[in-house]
């Protein structure tokens, strides 16, 4: 009770390689986040920014459905701090998302598993 745990981060996506005819791109995500927690009520809130970095692989068309596609990534953290963020991403313009995120760092711990429904607002580049 009490527990806060939010972030929210800025990256750039870079595809690095394309096979089976540009169906399956490979891409980094260089950027990084910042975190809002709090352990309990007992303790103030802290922000802090970290640096994870991460990659996606992204199948075009799976299963025979144009203009889909499915996608998994992660971050993975490049500090001492524990930082995953794993996802599956599914859809066309409406997109559905498993997420799993774990973080810890000296006493403060989180896991948590998320279902997402969400849209692109805007593209740049």
């Amino acid at each position: 009770d009490g527990t806060l745990f939010n972030n929210s981060g800025l990256y750039y996506s870079f595809d690095i390689a394309r096979v089976l005819d540009g169906r399956i791109t490979v891409g980094t995500l260089l950027g990084f986040q910042g975190l809002h927690y709090k352990y309990d009520e007992n303790h103030t809130t802290e922000f802090e920014i970290i640096y994870p970095q991460g990659f996606e692989i992204t199948y075009q068309h799976p299963f025979g459905q144009i203009n889909s596609y499915l996608n998994y990534g992660m971050f993975l953290s490049t500090t001492e701090d524990s930082y995953k963020n794993i996802w599956l991403r599914y859809g066309k313009k409406i997109f559905y998302e498993i997420n799993y995120i774990t973080w810890g760092k000296n006493l403060s711990t989180t896991e948590m598993w998320g279902l997402s429904v969400g849209f692109p607002i805007a593209q740049f580049l």
